[in-house]
C-alpha cells in the first residue's frame, strides 16, 4: 500500500486557511452586494402642475387621494387667502375648499395613469382666470419579488461553490511524492 507524503504540516494549514479565507471572502461578498442593490422603499413624488393666473401662482398637486392647490403671490410668495378654486377634469368638477391661508383641498381625487387634461379656475381678490394643464401620472414601478432580492446571494453561492470545485480539482493534480523507503507493506 502506497503512502502519500506532505511536503510539510504547514503547507497543508496553510492551504486550507487560504481556501476558507476565499469562501468566507466570496460569502461576505454577497452579503454587501445584497445590501447594494436592495432597492429604496421610498414613495415616489406626486403629480402636480404648476402656473400663473395672472399675479398669483398655482400648485396643483394629487396625493393622498385628494386634490390640492397652493395659491401664492409671485411678487413675495406669500399665501393667497379668501379665494376661490374648481378643477375640471374630463370626468368631474370638484370645488376645493380653503384648509389653511392659500391651501385649498377636495376629494376624493383619484387620477389616472397618463395624462389627465385639467382646468383650473381661480377666483381672489389680486387675480381671476383659468389656466388648463395636463396632469401627467407615470405609472408605478412592478413590486420587486424575492427573485430579484435574492440573486446576488444566488450568485455569491454558485461562485463560492466554483472556486471550491476549482480548489478540489488544483489539489487533485499536485504531485504526489514517492512514498518513503521502509513505509507501506511490513
Amino acid at each position: 500500500m502506497a503512502c502519500i507524503r506532505t511536503v510539510s504540516g504547514s503547507a497543508f494549514f496553510a492551504t486550507r486557511a487560504l481556501g476558507l479565507a476565499a469562501i468566507t471572502m466570496v460569502l461576505s461578498v454577497g452579503v454587501f452586494a445584497t445590501n447594494a442593490f436592495a432597492e429604496s422603499n421610498e414613495d415616489r413624488e406626486s403629480p402636480r402642475v404648476a402656473a400663473a393666473v395672472g399675479s398669483v401662482g398655482v400648485v396643483v398637486i394629487a396625493a393622498n387621494n385628494n386634490i390640492y392647490a397652493f395659491l401664492d403671490r409671485l411678487s413675495d410668495n406669500a399665501p393667497v387667502p379668501g379665494g376661490s378654486v374648481r378643477i375640471k377634469t374630463p370626468k368631474t368638477e370638484l370645488v376645493l375648499k380653503e384648509t389653511a391661508p392659500g391651501v385649498y383641498r377636495a376629494g376624493p381625487f383619484e387620477p389616472v395613469v397618463g395624462h389627465t387634461a385639467l382646468t383650473v379656475s381661480v377666483n381672489t381678490t389680486l387675480a381671476n382666470g383659468q389656466m388648463v394643464a395636463d396632469l401627467v401620472v407615470a405609472p408605478s414601478a412592478p413590486p420587486q419579488t424575492v427573485e430579484r432580492r435574492l440573486r446576488p446571494v444566488w450568485y455569491s453561492l454558485g461562485l463560492a461553490a466554483f472556486a471550491g470545485l476549482g480548489f478540489l480539482a488544483w489539489r487533485s493534480r499536485r504531485r504526489h511524492l514517492p512514498p518513503l523507503a521502509g513505509a507501506g507493506t511490513a
